[in-house]
């Protein structure tokens, strides 16, 4: 079965480490992933095995539904690349997902970056239920983050 992969991108007037630093950040969840449709919002992270920026670190994400799934920090290029896979989906879209793969991209220019994230579903079963679920309530949650984070970048240019 082929991963399902959705895209997003943003262009902030900040530079790259400033832009890099606040998005990776641990903290920054219950900022950006707000609920959509039926994807929960973040309401924190816990249980941190070690600082945000070293590879090998993990943390549970707690869900506004009750829920929660986990991340492992597997890259950390500051400032231009971090990944994690996420595992752990609690029901429904856990019986779609086996697992997935959070990658973010950095590159900047002239106080401008260009930020690019991907998110790659690996499905627990084949079948156009995922592909749907990524593309219409994935994306849509995606814009809406990539939209806070637009928002926070502008509101730290300020500073």
């Amino acid at each position: 079965m082929n991963d399902v992969a959705v895209t997003r991108y943003l262009t902030v007037r900040v530079g790259v480490e400033r832009a890099f630093d606040v998005v990776s950040a641990e903290d920054v969840l219950p900022s950006v992933l707000k609920r959509f449709g039926p994807i929960p919002a973040v309401k924190a992270t816990a249980d941190l095995s070690g600082p945000w920026l070293t590879p090998g670190a993990s943390r549970t994400v707690l869900l506004s539904d009750g829920g929660s799934v986990h991340e492992e920090l597997t890259d950390y290029e500051r400032p231009a690349y971090f990944a994690y896979p996420v595992t752990g989906f609690p029901p429904p879209f856990g019986r779609l997902v086996r697992s997935a793969r959070g990658r973010w991209w950095f590159a900047g220019d002239e106080g401008r970056t260009l930020i690019r994230w991907t998110y790659s579903f690996e499905p627990a079963t084949s079948g156009p239920p995922l592909w749907l679920a990524a593309h219409v309530f994935w994306r849509g949650a995606m814009r809406r983050a990539m939209g806070s984070l637009g928002h926070i970048l502008s509101d730290e240019r300020e500073r």
